[in-house]
């Protein structure tokens, strides 16, 4: 879902494939109002951002400066670089707490390895200030 990112009634359109515009501004109000907290957070982070010129901090206080370009292009990275960069700074943790393990390849948010090994659940449950559940699935094949 973009509508945290800034997604545009016309970018709602696409994705959904709805052509209503109407209905997907209604779709886009409706998400603030179901997660009243992350609009609220939107909102703070889009307001710092353009008063400071720097993203809010990730989870690991890392500061990120926004490129002084148009305003809306701003709110749009004043709230998705602290979220990108947190999980960022959270996979390479992982990478890192995993380096022992065969690694087959990491893409994103996922770390593939080849073989039937045993993660250390443990410690990547407890990697970032903030709890992140992990999933493991075990497959024959590569999906």
């Amino acid at each position: 879902c973009a509508i945290p990112y800034g997604a545009t009634p016309r970018a709602v359109s696409v994705n959904a494939k709805i052509r209503d515009l109407r209905k997907c501004a209604r779709f886009i109000d409706g998400w603030f109002d179901a997660y009243r907290d992350a609009a609220e957070w939107i909102k703070r982070a889009q307001e710092y951002g353009l008063r400071t010129g720097k993203a809010l901090p990730t989870l690991f206080g890392r500061e990120i400066a926004l490129p002084e370009e148009n305003e809306d292009a701003m709110r749009r990275k004043a709230v998705n670089y602290p979220i990108l960069g947190s999980d960022g700074e959270i996979m390479k943790r992982a990478l890192i707490m995993c380096q022992h393990l065969p690694l087959a390849v990491a893409v994103h948010d996922s770390i593939t390895c080849d073989g039937d090994i045993d993660f250390p659940m443990e410690q990547l449950e407890t990697i970032s200030p903030v709890r992140i559940p992990f999933a493991i699935k075990k497959t024959r094949r590569w999906e």
